[in-house]
């Protein structure tokens, strides 16, 4: 390995991504960093943003560190944007959800880590929108 990469830098995980362009950036140095974005959303309504959330599949849910560098540069985002950012673990077999609110727009809207169900994670999403999810909508979930 070349003595440019230094111990500092965190080596790609998962190797689905554009791997060039990861190992390109590591290049920069440890005083550059980035976050990729694996699977974060900006929740809207009428052009608006309402929210930013990560989801994550639930088995990733025991190795959640919101004082990662990662995180704080998400929370400092969404605080600048004034948006409330929660993590949410999705379970695709049950449709379960656990959501972490993050910052303080997050605790706004729910205090402490949360189970729903996928029904009342949906009522949860209209709600950041100030709606009242429809019934026939509801009722085509689990």
């Amino acid at each position: 390995m070349p003595d440019f990469l230094t111990a500092e830098v965190k080596p790609e995980k998962y190797r689905f991504r554009d791997e060039r362009l990861s190992n390109r950036h590591r290049l920069y140095g440890s005083s550059c960093p980035m976050v990729d974005l694996d699977f974060i959303v900006i929740e809207y309504h009428l052009k608006k943003s309402v929210a930013l959330i990560e989801y994550k599949h639930w088995r990733g849910e025991s190795s959640l560190n919101l004082q990662d560098a990662n995180y704080q540069a998400l929370m400092d985002m969404a605080d600048k944007a004034e948006l409330p950012f929660f993590i949410s673990y999705y379970h695709p077999e049950t449709w379960n959800y656990i959501v972490y609110p993050t910052n303080m727009e997050s605790f706004k809207w729910i205090l402490l880590r949360t189970s729903m169900t996928e029904k009342e994670y949906v009522k949860f999403l209209y709600k950041l929108r100030y709606l009242k999810v429809k019934q026939d909508i509801l009722d085509k979930l689990l």
